[in-house]
């Protein structure tokens, strides 16, 4: 399993909540693969996605200055 997904909220006009209670963004973003946003996938209320490209060009992965 990927430590990482990249996930956006099915239609723009949802709101989808992390966690931590912090909204997601509504053109998605790299989140935690865990057990929490699973159920938000089986609930259909976020979907996973690809990344823009620019959103794709600084990964969780991407290291700066080196």
């Amino acid at each position: 399993m990927p430590s990482k997904i990249y996930i956006k909220p099915r239609k723009p006009e949802f709101i989808v909540f992390k966690p931590n209670g912090c909204r997601l963004k509504a053109e998605g973003e790299f989140v935690d693969a865990v057990p929490f946003w699973q159920r938000r996938i089986n609930d259909r209320d976020v979907v996973v996605a690809q990344p823009a490209k620019s959103a794709a060009t600084v990964s969780p992965t991407t290291k700066k200055g080196k």
